[in-house]
């Protein structure tokens, strides 16, 4: 038998034989293995590297990348071995031309892979392991510098890709670079539809640089597949707020609590939009929630403890500094904000000892110099305080509150022009200044200027709708304008932030017995009376709403209790005086007018009612003399 003669066989004995010299992975039941025998050209195959198990070496040049050297020999060595095969293999009959045909094509098909595959596999497993190293990095810019690297392959496709933009677009989000992230965004969702979920980080991104339509348009999109989503109702609930709906904002965080009743971000944001509608109460609640799922997190504790302060809850406020302080001691910001409760309640001296405990932050932190010297201003140290704004001013010309706390030390020497001087000095500089708009406020409702005072009080009211003593400020200017309606609704709003505030409840009596609705005026003044019962002005007002309900002997009781409690104040002996007019003693009238204006030579209300006693008639259209003055801590 010649070399080149095949013997009459089977396809079967072909195949048999010829896999003797082609590696086992032809064989049926075997995976993958080299033979251990009849390798070509005496190499021992077995130590080749297998293409599935890929080495991770670079060689690159001219900005390009290549396979490694070891697998590129090997898939020479497997080249080789069915080159051979086919060379040894003799080929008589037509029945080995296919077998044959199936060698060609397969070594066809391993120069292809070489050629065009092998590449995008070494890329596709280098992008892996940079997107997992990129996972694992703590720092974004450190992150983008691997991704950018990634990036630069052109072999990339599809998932793979998306993935890496997707990372990237994440960096750039937390360095706040919002246009990059969007970017990345769009081209992780062009090349994958995987990256779905990024259409919420894109929303984000969007509201960051006020691009609400595109921002609306992705979330739409993204609630289309998944309308349970609590995170994107956060996000519709910002839209609405950027637009100043707080309303609808509202609703759409109350919604992502209702598909995750504890969902921290939507807990946060409603307390914010709650605050900014002007309802502390309610975001306190919120915060309370908010407090039990992130209890170390301080700057919960110091978001609630600031609404503690406008609700006037000093107390409760001091805790919540108190545990945040534990959770950070080194946040200065919460030794500064106790000291401003401090000041609240009148502590200074208390306020100077917390400064003191953290000396290296006082010669270059200028708002510490600051709170001294408010410390000093609550001390009647004036001069002190004086020097210490002078040198604040001196290394920070456009420091707002050294202008605001310049002005009350101006307005503590009478010196109204200078104080307002420098509280318009103020509002330039910090216009979002709510202090500096209520001491200015305060100074025009002193001169008589209610209109103006108003409007500052509404200037300060749009910045900071939570703090009731604003409304409560603006209601008394209104009282003063006959504008009693609109005073009521002040004084309400006020209440509900500050809830059983005895002069606030005074106040809205006073605006009540304007309009004749003394039956009002009685319930505030009986809440006034049980929380001061030793009031004087009080007991007087009570005494002037039953008079004006018909309840003269109660009304006489009243005014009387009255003028026990505080002799010294002229009010009350008017309004005894006026009352006892209308009911006919003559004497007790004047003698109560008079005493009034003794204590008060000035009185002029006092003095009109007294010129009634004295001719013995009443004025249709005059004023009326029992009607109190609208601010319960005057002189008069």
């Amino acid at each position: 038998m010649g070399p080149a003669e095949i013997p009459s066989a089977t396809g079967d004995a072909i195949l048999g034989r010829l896999a003797i010299r082609l590696p086992t992975v032809f064989r049926p039941g075997h995976l993958w293995q080299l033979p251990k025998r009849n390798a070509p050209d005496s190499m021992s195959v077995t130590s080749l590297t297998s293409p599935l198990t890929p080495t991770y070496k670079r060689v690159t040049g001219a900005g390009l990348s290549f396979p490694s050297p070891d697998r590129v020999g090997s898939i020479r060595v497997w080249a080789k071995i069915l080159v051979k095969t086919i060379i040894f293999c003799p080929v008589p009959s037509d029945s080995a031309k296919s077998l044959l045909s199936f060698l060609v094509c397969t070594l066809g098909l391993f120069v292809a892979s070489a050629v065009f595959l092998e590449p995008r596999c070494w890329a596709a497993d280098e992008a892996s392991a940079i997107v997992q190293r990129a996972k694992q990095e703590r720092d974004p810019s450190k992150r983008i510098v691997l991704l950018d690297q990634a990036l630069q392959n052109q072999h990339l496709r599809g998932t793979l890709l998306s993935s890496l933009f997707l990372e990237r677009g994440m960096a750039y989000k937390e360095l706040n670079e919002c246009f990059k992230a969007i970017e990345d965004f769009n081209s992780a969702l062009a090349h994958s539809r995987k990256s779905f979920s990024c259409l919420l980080d894109q929303a984000e991104c969007l509201i960051t640089v006020d691009q609400l339509d595109e921002a609306t348009r992705a979330l739409e999109l993204y609630m289309l597949t998944k309308p349970g989503s609590a995170r994107a109702y956060v996000l519709k609930g910002m839209i609405y707020e950027k637009e100043g709906f707080f309303s609808k904002a509202e609703d759409e965080y109350t919604r992502a609590l209702h598909y995750d009743a504890n969902y921290a971000p939507a807990l946060d944001k409603r307390a914010n939009v709650l605050v900014r509608s002007g309802k502390p109460r309610q975001a306190v609640e919120d915060l309370d929630a908010l407090a039990a799922i992130t209890p170390k997190q301080p700057e919960v504790f110091m978001n609630r403890a600031r609404l503690f302060v406008k609700l006037k809850d000093y107390a409760a406020a001091l805790r919540d500094y108190d545990y945040a302080e534990s959770l950070a001691p080194r946040d200065r910001r919460i030794r500064k904000e106790k000291v401003l409760v401090y000041f609240k309640t009148y502590q200074p001296r208390k306020a100077l000892d917390t400064l003191s405990r953290d000396p290296s932050s006082q010669g270059e932190d200028l708002d510490v110099q600051i709170l001294h010297a408010r410390a000093h201003i609550l001390l009647q140290d004036y001069a002190e305080a004086e020097k210490i704004l002078k040198q604040v001013m001196s290394k920070d010309a456009r420091n707002g509150q050294a202008y605001l706390y310049s002005a009350l030390i101006f307005k503590s020497r009478k010196l109204l022009d200078e104080a307002l001087a420098y509280l318009n000095r103020a509002t330039e500089l910090e216009p979002s200044l709510v202090e500096a708009y209520k001491e200015r406020a305060r100074i025009f409702a002193d001169l008589g200027e209610s209109v103006r005072a108003a409007a500052d009080l509404t200037t300060a009211g749009n910045l900071d709708p939570a703090d009731g003593e604003i409304f409560a400020l603006r209601g008394v200017t209104f009282v003063e304008r006959g504008l009693c309606d609109a005073a009521i609704d002040d004084f309400t709003r006020a209440l509900t932030s500050i809830p059983n505030d005895p002069r606030i409840l005074f106040d809205r009596a006073v605006a009540y017995l304007h309009k004749d609705e003394a039956v009002y005026a009685l319930a505030d003044l009986d809440e006034v009376l049980r929380v001061t019962p030793r009031s004087a002005r009080a007991w007087s007002l009570h005494g002037v709403a039953n008079y004006m309900l018909g309840k003269a002997d109660q009304a006489g009781k009243d005014l009387e209790e009255a003028t026990t409690i505080n002799p010294d104040d002229p009010q009350v002996w008017n309004n005894r005086g006026f009352f006892m007019y209308r009911t006919g003693n003559q004497k007790g009238a004047m003698d109560s007018l008079n005493r009034a204006l003794q204590l008060s030579p000035q009185y002029k209300q006092a003095r009109y009612n007294l010129g009634l006693v004295l001719k013995k008639e009443e004025t249709l259209d005059a004023p009326s003399a029992g009607a109190p003055v609208t601010n319960p801590h005057s002189k008069e």
